[in-house]
């Protein structure tokens, strides 16, 4: 709470009232003229300006985050993965590495957030990498983040879905929540069915967190060659393909892949998101 200074009358000579807190003026005059001549009114000083920013970003963290509630029926953070945090992790040799990665991005949220930084966690099944993602997400709601995590399948059933109830306005509002979540999480990329549909669909979900500028988290079972392969193919039952490779082109742009079942980073020479993710390397990791 910001204490203040007794209001002076305008029509005194008195110093204008400070800030208890932070010394800066609360108060300033002003000539009207039409009014009859000064007047004195009240300012926000630095520390109450601050105050009601911070109050101003909670609240719309809370709007964001009671947005994505709506579409929880789709979202993997339920009873499923609220154990999937750091405090739980089981430790070993082979996920060392991965535990540090998962924990510097979540630690350094504000700088990953600011850089667009994301993530593609690929290797084979059962290596965590859903696990990682999930601590990541767990860790970010603590600090009532809004992060979204889905598998894309769900993700494309919430979009058709949508049809049913409200057809356009229906879908707008799934890519709302899609673009307002800070964080969005899409486990298990490469498993949707092939269509032409699907396609454009998918490539409007990725295309909206860049035109964003908003993080995203993919993980996969395909190599990320397979992966990359994975997602210029339109329609699987035609045999058409994408080769400007519009999706691949913006999760390159935005993520850095990360090898879960080995020991080695494969991180592109010169992406500047890259840069920001080597940085985590450095970083002591508090367990």
């Amino acid at each position: 709470m910001i204490h203040t200074q007794q209001d002076v009358s305008s029509s005194t000579l008195a110093p204008v009232s400070t800030c208890l807190n932070c010394g800066y003026p609360i108060q300033k005059d002003i000539n009207i003229s039409l009014l009859g001549g000064p007047k004195r009114i009240p300012i926000l000083c630095p520390c109450k300006d601050a105050e009601l920013k911070a109050l101003e970003a909670q609240d719309e963290q809370r709007r964001i985050q009671q947005h994505l509630d709506r579409f929880k029926a789709y979202s993997l953070i339920d009873n499923r993965f609220e154990h999937s945090t750091f405090e739980l992790w089981e430790h070993n040799p082979n996920n060392q590495k991965l535990f540090e990665l998962a924990k510097k991005y979540a630690d350094n949220w504000d700088e990953m957030f600011s850089n667009n930084a994301g993530l593609v966690l690929h290797g084979d099944a059962g290596t965590g990498k859903t696990f990682a993602a999930f601590a990541i997400a767990n860790e970010l709601g603590k600090k009532n983040i809004s992060v979204m995590a889905v598998s894309i399948s769900a993700l494309l059933s919430a979009i058709k879905d949508s049809y049913s109830r409200n057809g356009d306005i229906g879908e707008q509002e799934v890519f709302r929540a899609i673009t307002d979540a800070s964080l969005l999480i899409l486990d298990d990329m490469g498993t949707e069915h092939k269509t032409s549909w699907a396609y454009d669909k998918l490539y409007s979900i990725i295309d909206n967190r860049w035109r964003a500028k908003k993080p995203l988290i993919i993980t996969t079972n395909l190599s990320i060659d397979g992966l990359r392969s994975n997602l210029t193919v339109v329609d699987g039952r035609k045999g058409e393909a994408d080769h400007s490779e519009r999706i691949w082109s913006r999760i390159d742009a935005m993520c850095i892949p990360y090898r879960v079942n080995g020991p080695s980073w494969r991180i592109k020479q010169g992406n500047a998101v890259s840069e920001i993710i080597r940085k985590l390397e450095t970083i002591p990791v508090d367990q």
